[in-house]
């Protein structure tokens, strides 16, 4: 079986030199090969660039792939938030450079498992950072205080800077969530946005061949780059391409069990809470491969990029990249977003 998908994967890997868009277009012409990027340069006008040419094997090219793979298996657990059992998956560095396992994240502080013990709880607190959590599994409540909301499996909460926030385990079963960490910014929110990706309509068909994505959070809610949930279903593959300088996309992946990972010339297993980052040196090309024939692929995607030195928001680029190829309507997208209940 494996022989027969790398096999098939040195096949697809020779037709696919030019780039699909994001939102499943048709590609332009392919553009000569792209070069790697010397160290800080091209970082502030590569934000939307990507690879074309013909694919190249990772010893050619000398890329590491296993530095832009974390799993939170491998790192030492520390405390968030007073009371989260914290691993890293993801963390900040220089994705230019040779460096340490992980450290690729040019925008992000961290992107992490965060674990909250049966019935217990943080203390009400606030941090300077934004964050992101969506919850895996397992149930509690967040509140500010004031208002609370309702945690259970995909539960997607957009907390601002110096906002309190308060985080309750209501059950006897460990409340898991993914959450990502950066630095505050001029279009941050004021208030806590929580929404139930259940409710969210789909936004995007056939991304990449395969990808079906519901879009959690763009700039319109205050969120730097766009943050979606992508399902990839039994026994497909999403369109192996590649990123250059300047962009951050970066994929943790929700569902149990392992799924493979094209990266470059080589696979990877990817277990439940693992992430890998799109390598921004405009030839490295990336893909999910769904092998199960029941189970649908889940992962939890985080983009944005740096153009004119500050983070992309994740507005449309030309050609259709960034663009939800389906309706997203305000008045739908409302109804997927939990208001918060006075707190008792």
């Amino acid at each position: 079986m494996k022989r027969i998908v790398v096999f098939l994967l040195v096949g697809l890997g020779a037709i696919t030199g030019s780039t699909l868009t994001a939102g499943g277009q048709q590609p332009a012409p392919a553009a000569p090969a792209a070069q790697p990027a010397a160290q800080g340069a091209g970082r502030g006008g590569g934000a939307r660039g990507q690879g074309g040419g013909e694919p190249q094997s990772n010893a050619r090219t000398n890329v590491q792939i296993d530095r832009f793979v974390g799993d939170p298996m491998n790192a030492v657990p520390h405390l968030s938030h007073g009371g989260l059992l914290t691993r890293t998956i993801l963390r900040n560095g220089d994705p230019y450079t040779p460096g340490q396992a992980s450290a690729v994240l040019e925008y992000r502080t961290q992107s992490a498992r965060a674990t909250l013990l049966p019935q217990s709880r943080t203390p009400l607190m606030s941090i300077n950072n934004q964050f992101l959590f969506y919850v895996v599994s397992g149930e509690g409540r967040l509140d500010d205080g004031t208002n609370s909301w309702d945690l259970h499996n995909g539960i997607t909460m957009l907390i601002p800077p110096d906002v309190q926030r308060r985080f309750v385990n209501t059950s006897t079963e460990p409340l898991e969530m993914i959450m990502v960490e950066w630095p505050a910014n001029e279009i941050a929110r004021k208030d806590i946005l929580v929404r139930d990706v259940t409710l969210l309509p789909f936004c995007e068909e056939n991304a990449h061949w395969n990808n079906m994505s519901k879009c959690l959070f763009t700039q319109a809610d205050g969120m730097t780059g766009r943050v979606l949930l992508v399902m990839l279903l039994p026994m497909t593959m999403a369109a192996p391409h590649a990123h250059g300088p300047s962009t951050e996309e970066f994929w943790t992946k929700i569902t149990p069990g392992n799924a493979l990972l094209l990266l470059g010339s080589e696979l990877r297993e990817m277990p439940q809470y693992s992430a890998f980052l799109a390598p921004p040196d405009g030839q490295t090309q990336h893909a999910q491969i769904n092998t199960s024939k029941t189970q649908v692929e889940m992962w939890l995607y985080v983009a944005g990029g740096n153009v004119g030195g500050r983070v992309e928001p994740g507005a449309p680029a030309p050609g259709g990249r960034g663009n939800p190829n389906l309706s997203r309507e305000q008045a739908v997208v409302d109804q997927a977003t939990v208001k918060g209940t006075p707190l008792q």
